[in-house]
């Protein structure tokens, strides 16, 4: 039996507080469980996903205040988003 070992992923979801795309980092406002809120840095790369209504989106396109839900993983302490998903309902 051949075995590999993957990391798991892991989703965050919250509002965008910030986007730096010179340095490929968002910030988003997590609700944590006791119902406080932290900060949380995403890194996101070329090779990110960006989706807003199942549709190939520009970073550009994603605003602060935003919801948004992020599969990724931690790499060397840092979150690296593999997906990124604007789930915020507009009108």
């Amino acid at each position: 039996i051949k075995c590999t070992a993957q990391k798991a992923k892991e989703t965050l979801q919250g509002k965008v507080v910030n986007i730096n795309d010179k340095y490929g980092v968002m910030i988003i406002s997590v609700k944590r469980y006791d119902g406080t809120k932290e900060d949380r840095q995403i890194h996101y790369t070329s090779d990110t996903l960006i989706l807003k209504n199942n549709k190939d989106i520009s970073i550009r396109r994603i605003d602060e205040g935003n919801e948004v839900s992020v599969i990724g993983q931690y790499e060397d302490g840092v979150f690296v988003a593999e997906t990124i998903n604007d789930i915020t309902i507009s009108d």
